[in-house]
């Protein structure tokens, strides 16, 4: 969804947003431009270059496990490091450790080089946010690269329009090389980010679903996340382009606005900026959420490309009565998920699950997350499905069930560039939820199929 301040003079905090089209003065592609000419879900992402996305993970002293698992997870993951994700970094940004973790903080950043250090107190609703987004405004900088195409392979672009440059290592271009996978990258030093988020660190981002939907965005004037209730952007992932970035760092009046749930305040700085009614807020609700077993009202189970479109065809009216009343009536049907549910702990369907089983029961709409004895013996969808009697029955089923689960590639729709998922499960509190969620949306770490 794409949105705006509408015009007046109320309080930053109460200005309302209003859809756009091309017929606001705020849409960001000239008024020709019936939709946005790009998608990040089809071919016509490929006709964009890659963006610079610097993604600032708060973080504390104590919590090296916490990077470790980022780190190890989608930090590196090649089902999210995917081509396109060359000039996305991620840095962890922390006050000043206390004393008793100080050394460790400096051994693991001699390791890494990916924590930043504030000069300031740890805190999260004291002015940290502004601290970082002011540091970012100066110093932030993501990996700048070039690709080529060896000699021995080199091809024309396929729009015949990009200026190669012809050396003895081979042809190189500078944009449709890029997203060539035959193509090798060359670092060639460091750049401005396009883009720069502030994100928590109970949070699992998909990178290149990210940096695809940032492609097809405006580079200025952009406020990207989960827009709350109309009114803020959530704040376990939002960002916003760097012009923004340094008007944060810039305007004296939010240097006195710092303290206050960070990511009502972001949104109030941003409401603030004398060109608010320019500014396109973009919001992803679709792909952020919380994590399964997190009971929020944000959760449900993990989201692929084939369930989203299966949800968006589905038809209330058409729904029979018993599966209206199964989803709690014809108001919270649409919201309905197969996996969690508001406030009640989740359980899984069989007792006795593999680990495997147990990530499969945590996607929305498998047939796995059906299994449970409550939709055995109510649900429509299961009907005809037996009660099981013995403990080796269970396992059976749950056997079965498993192997008649879709492939990877079914449920990215044959989409070889797996575009259109999930780009953020938040509240994932904790280790064991943490590697669920990384196993259930990209898959073990040496293998391209779950």
């Amino acid at each position: 969804m794409l949105a705006r301040i509408s015009g007046g003079f109320a309080s930053p905090s109460v200005q309302p947003l209003v859809e756009i089209d091309s017929s606001h003065p705020a849409w960001p592609w000239g008024p020709s431009e019936t939709k946005p000419p790009h998608s990040a879900e089809d071919d016509s992402v490929d006709q964009l270059e890659p963006v610079g996305i610097f993604i600032g993970v708060m973080t504390m002293d104590r919590a090296r496990e916490k990077r470790m698992l980022i780190r190890q997870t989608y930090g590196s993951h090649p089902k999210s490091r995917v081509r396109g994700t060359e000039s996305v970094s991620i840095r962890f940004i922390m006050g000043r450790p206390k004393d008793r973790y100080a050394q460790e903080v400096e051994l693991e950043n001699d390791t890494f080089g990916d924590i930043v250090i504030l000069d300031m107190e740890e805190n999260m609703n004291s002015g940290k946010t502004h601290k970082y987004f002011s540091w970012a405004a100066d110093h932030a900088m993501v990996p700048e690269y070039t690709f080529f195409v060896p000699s021995d392979r080199a091809q024309v672009p396929p729009n015949g329009s990009e200026t190669t440059i012809r050396s003895e290592s081979g042809t190189r271009s500078r944009r449709l090389d890029a997203l060539d996978p035959t193509a090798h990258a060359l670092y060639v030093g460091e750049k401005r980010p396009d883009y720069v988020f502030k994100a928590d660190d109970d949070a699992l981002i998909v990178l290149g679903e990210m940096e695809r939907r940032l492609r097809v965005a405006p580079r200025k004037l952009t406020f990207f996340g989960y827009l709350v209730k109309n009114s803020f952007m959530a704040g376990e992932c939002y960002g916003m382009s760097l012009d923004l970035v340094r008007y944060i760092a810039d305007y004296e009046p939010l240097r006195k606005m710092v303290k206050g749930k960070e990511d009502k305040l972001a949104t109030k700085w941003i409401k603030m900026h004398p060109q608010r009614e320019d500014i396109v807020w973009v919001s992803e609700r679709c792909a952020i959420y919380d994590h399964p077993k997190a009971g929020t009202v944000y959760s449900h189970g993990f989201l692929f490309p084939n369930t989203i479109d299966e949800v968006r065809a589905e038809d209330t009216e058409q729904m029979t009565p018993l599966e209206l009343q199964w989803r709690g009536g014809k108001h919270w049907a649409a919201t309905y998920s197969t996996v969690s549910h508001f406030g009640t702990p989740y359980t899984p369907p069989f007792d006795h699950m593999t680990a495997l089983q147990q990530v499969e029961a945590l996607v929305e709409g498998s047939e796995m997350s059906l299994f449970s004895r409550l939709h055995a013996a109510k649900h429509p969808h299961a009907q005809s499905v037996p009660l099981w009697k013995t403990d080796a029955d269970e396992a059976a089923l749950a056997i079965k069930t498993y192997e008649r689960r879709p492939t990877r590639q079914a449920r990215f729709r044959n989409d070889p560039k797996e575009r259109g998922g999930t780009m953020v499960v938040h509240f994932i509190k904790h280790e064991s939820w943490f590697l669920e969620t990384a196993l259930a949306l990209l898959g073990p770490h040496n293998s391209t199929e779950l």
